[in-house]
C-alpha cells in the first residue's frame, strides 16, 4: 500500500456466535470448492498493522455506522477501515 492509501475490511467472526459460526463455515467448506476461514477479532486487527484505524476502529459490522434499523445483535463480523500514514514530510 502506498502512503495515504486506506484499507477497508469485513470479515466473517469467528469469534461471534462461536458455535453457529463454526457450524455454518463447516457447512460452506462442504459445499464450496474453495475454503473460508472465520477469524477472531485479533487476527483481523493484525490486517491492520502498522496502519491508523479509523473511527470507530475495528468493530462488529453494526457497530461501524450505527444508524435507524440496525440490528442491536453483533453481526458474525469484523468491520474497519485504516489508513498508512504520510511520510512526515507530507503529514
Amino acid at each position: 500500500m502506498g502512503p495515504g492509501s486506506y484499507l477497508a475490511l469485513s470479515h466473517p467472526a469467528a469469534d461471534i456466535h462461536a458455535e453457529e459460526m463454526a457450524a455454518g463455515a463447516a457447512m460452506m467448506n462442504q459445499a464450496m470448492a474453495g475454503s473460508i476461514t472465520f477469524r477472531t477479532r485479533a487476527q483481523v486487527a493484525a490486517f491492520f498493522d502498522g496502519l491508523e484505524l479509523v473511527e470507530p476502529g475495528l468493530v462488529s459490522t453494526p457497530q461501524w455506522r450505527p444508524g435507524a434499523g440496525v440490528s442491536p445483535r453483533p453481526l458474525p463480523g469484523w468491520v474497519g477501515v485504516a489508513r498508512k500514514a504520510l511520510p512526515a514530510s507530507r503529514a
